[in-house]
């Protein structure tokens, strides 16, 4: 199951928690009608460390993004060790070119 699913589900939670803002029934409800290309071309960010950097610099600017969801294993298809070497890749490659 792709795991836009599970987000979808836990964001509808949220709905009703003391102390949280904004309608989290509404943008759950969004999260779970969202066709999987429109994840692939606006919210998710994938590719070589170059591609990454450049891709997250964009919406930083363009945004004003001051912050990110790291999600190894979206999909559920990545080993242990492809998940660490990733985050592994990531620290080194990519963090660096947004600070």
């Amino acid at each position: 199951m792709f795991s836009a699913h599970r987000l979808g589900a836990r964001v509808t939670s949220y709905a009703g928690h003391q102390g949280t803002t904004g309608d989290w029934g509404l943008e759950g409800d969004r999260i779970l009608r969202m066709e999987y290309d429109d994840w692939l071309d606006n919210k998710v960010v994938f590719g070589d460390p170059d591609n990454v950097a450049k891709r997250l610099i964009q919406l930083k600017d363009t945004l004003g993004m001051d912050q990110l969801v790291y999600e190894i294993n979206l999909g559920n298809q990545l080993s242990y060790e492809q998940q660490i070497y990733s985050l592994r890749l990531f620290n080194s490659k990519v963090l660096p070119h947004l600070t």
